[in-house]
């Protein structure tokens, strides 16, 4: 049986917390009532932001008349309560989400019938879409009990991170998968048309309440499998029940025939809407995304950084990594290494559709090899806002490029490059956020070793961001170590691929990663000098800054050094 929808906008110019009483005091009641009354069959909410702030309602199977009744009573409570409406301008609301219209605003009481527009895609296909309706409605009742007994927005964000945490129970994430998809989940909203970008502060306040207190956020994924082991009738309860019949139905359908969206992205989709009824904005998820990439794996509470013992991290791993006579030759033996992402011969480009720049063919470096072992040092201060397109493709040609005169060789599964790497895997990339590059416009880029070429990969930094990275990339000249951020080249970022190298390796590819980048950042420092250019090789920088400007998950792609390049300061 084909259903039918209803909606109703009701726009609210209300501070969330005169927004939720609407909601807890008048909407849902009436909503609730049509339900019980059998005037509809079920119902779900959401907030939206398009046209103006305002609560979408849907009702299924409804009677029109119920409708209209339903509609007059909002518009009466609206009027009833407008003194809790406060000026808003259409062109400041809409100044941090990009794809708005301007010209599709209502005023604060204007209650609308719309046609409900299935997101049938989004969903997984028609099939899909009621299932997950069917939860919709779930997540309603929820989310207003969610209202009700936690009114402080720190005290939502707290059950919305729970909440989370069960689902990746459910999905059966393993503890490295919930942190790429959590750390996924944040980043991908930087690529959103709907929102700003992100700051980095959701992130620093994540760790900053992770850290304030492990041991109670290490415990709290445990706790939370204790507690819906067991029977109850708690929101915890209930959104694991319902959230575990959803996604077995879902599996079931995909089973019969694929869904049309990947599972993993359609729960996120679930979880993102029910974040939205508790009134949690953009900021909040990333938040909670990036708190339980620190909270849900079970992690060891980090000790005394300078911890001496014999069971400190760094002598444990350098106990567990060790080849041993026995073992080197037998189980230890190195196993094949995947090719990267979009270089295997049956795999598409990994830069598909993402803009690539062509660099032009690098110059030969003739300062003889001498001189530059002697010349080479760590430039700090002026990095002279200044540098040619084609010292950067000598820079990276030659210090991270394919060998030129080895290429033709027979018997190499891959090009060979400037500098040795485990098992031609060639697993640290370098990445670069240009900001004085003549030619190129300012933004992050990949190097692809193979095409010599740049892929856009980012959006322009700005100054005081990448200052953030770290205590050498300073604000300015003020004669204490490091390079000006604002006057670099290009600060290129040196990022291991640990994943991959590991599937081949073991335990011992964290080594060999450390080794290859300093491989390159030497070839990079030595060419960077041949050239004329300054360079600081860095590795003092908030590693998890790093890795969120780029992207990375932190866990299988890390960042591994930094190195800003750029000229000599012209003379004062």
């Amino acid at each position: 049986m084909t259903r039918t929808w209803s909606a109703v906008y009701v726009h609210l110019h209300r501070e969330r917390e005169h927004l939720d009483a609407f909601l807890l005091d008048h909407l849902a009641p009436r909503a609730e009532e049509l339900v019980a009354r059998g005037r509809a069959k079920a119902w779900f909410f959401l907030r939206y932001w398009d046209g103006g702030p305002h609560l979408r309602v849907r009702f299924l199977d409804a009677d029109a008349d119920a409708v209209d009744a339903f509609s007059e009573h909002m518009r009466a409570a609206a009027a009833e309560t407008a003194d809790d409406a406060v000026a808003l301008d259409s062109a400041a609301y809409y100044a941090n989400l990009p794809q708005a219209d301007p010209g599709r605003w209502h005023g604060d009481g204007d209650v609308v019938g719309a046609v409900y527009e299935p997101e049938t895609g989004r969903y997984g296909g028609p099939e899909a879409l009621e299932v997950c309706e069917d939860f919709f409605c779930v997540s309603s009742a929820i989310a207003l009990a969610v209202l009700r007994s936690a009114p402080q927005p720190h005290q939502r964000q707290a059950v919305a991170a729970d909440l989370a945490s069960l689902a990746f129970s459910v999905l059966g994430f393993s503890d490295v998968e919930a942190v790429r998809q959590a750390r996924g989940y944040h980043a991908a909203w930087d690529y959103s048309a709907e929102v700003a970008r992100g700051d980095g502060r959701a992130r620093e306040e994540a760790e900053h309440l992770f850290h304030s207190s492990p041991s109670r956020w290490l415990q709290r994924r445990t706790q939370l499998e204790r507690l819906v082991s067991a029977d109850g009738s708690s929101t915890h309860h209930l959104w694991h029940r319902a959230l575990g019949e959803t996604v077995a139905k879902l599996r079931r359908l995909h089973a019969e025939q694929p869904l049309t969206n990947d599972l993993t992205r359609i729960v996120w989709s679930l979880l993102h809407m029910h974040h939205n009824r508790i009134g949690l904005d953009i900021d909040d998820e990333r938040r909670i995304a990036w708190l339980l990439s620190l909270s849900y794996p079970r992690w060891e509470p980090a000790g005394d950084f300078f911890a001496p013992g014999v069971a400190s991290p760094d002598r444990a791993y350098a106990e567990a990594s060790k080849y041993r006579t026995a073992t080197i030759g037998g189980e230890h033996l190195p196993r094949p290494v995947p090719h990267e992402e979009g270089l295997s011969p049956a795999s598409a480009p990994a830069h598909a559709g993402l803009p690539v720049v062509g660099l032009p063919a690098p110059g030969p470096l003739t300062a003889p090899v001498g001189d530059v072992l002697d010349q080479r040092y760590s430039a700090h201060g002026d990095y002279g806002s200044r540098m040619s397109l084609a010292d950067l493709s000598s820079l990276l040609g030659h210090a991270a490029g394919v060998s030129r005169a080895r290429s033709g060789e027979p018997g190499r599964r891959r090009p060979p490059r400037n500098h040795p790497s485990p098992g031609a895997a060639y697993a640290t990339q370098v990445w670069m956020v240009a900001r004085h590059v003549e030619g190129l416009d300012r933004g992050t880029y990949r190097y692809r070793a193979e095409e010599h070429a740049l892929v856009r990969a980012d959006g322009a930094a700005a100054a005081d961001r990448l200052a953030e990275l770290s205590p050498f990339l300073r604000g300015s000249a003020d004669g204490r170590p490091g390079a000006v951020a604002d006057t670099v080249g290009a600060l290129l970022v040196l990022v291991g691929d640990l994943g991959r190298l590991r599937e081949g390796y073991g335990q011992r590819a964290l080594r060999l990663l450390l080794q290859e980048a300093g491989h390159v950042a030497q070839n990079l420092s030595l060419c960077a000098t041949a050239l004329g250019l300054r360079s600081l090789v860095v590795s003092g920088f908030a590693d998890d800054a790093v890795n969120a400007r780029l992207h990375l998950d932190g866990v299988d792609r890390i960042a591994l050094t930094l190195l800003p390049v750029g000229s000599k300061p012209s003379p004062a």
